[in-house]
């Protein structure tokens, strides 16, 4: 009897699933991957519940600046490709309750400006929150190992 093939049993077929298994074929195992719902993609498929239709794909997507370690795992999985375009939107995100309307826009001096006429009370954490968005933007999303396995060295 010859060597036993190595197997990689994966739980989810969410987006880390099947990057997993992916990966995991790649490295030339055999792959199985169970997912509970009737089509795999997790967080990125709409479905129905209780009459309502819950649509949760993808409004937008991290890693994708060419020349990034994320963006060569988004190649490599086969979900972008070398001359994928991207719809710019001026907004990510924009909430509504009642009259009220809340929009977090690409501008950030525009998103800052229409938190402070919101809530002027609360001015020192909004300010606080725009120069963590400009830190943020200028991390790059790690890849190469999850976080959990990071380092002092890693971090400077």
């Amino acid at each position: 009897m010859g060597e036993r093939e190595k197997k990689i049993i994966i739980v989810g077929g969410g987006i880390a699933g099947l990057t997993a298994g992916i990966y995991g074929r790649l490295a030339g195992y055999e792959v199985a991957i169970y997912e509970k719902n009737p089509i795999a993609g997790g967080q990125c498929m709409g479905w129905n519940r209780k009459g309502c239709h819950i649509d949760n794909c993808i409004h937008w997507l991290t890693g994708t600046k060419k020349g990034t370690s994320l963006r060569k795992v988004w190649e490599t999985v086969g979900a972008l490709e070398e001359h994928t375009e991207f719809a710019d939107c001026d907004s990510f995100y924009t909430s509504i309750k009642g009259n009220s309307r809340i929009t977090l826009w690409k501008d950030l001096k525009r998103t800052e400006s229409e938190l402070l006429k919101l809530s002027p009370e609360d001015e020192t954490e909004i300010k606080k929150f725009i120069e963590h968005v400009k830190y943020a933007e200028e991390c790059e999303m790690p890849a190469e190992k999850p976080m959990d396995a990071f380092g002092i060295s890693d971090y400077i």
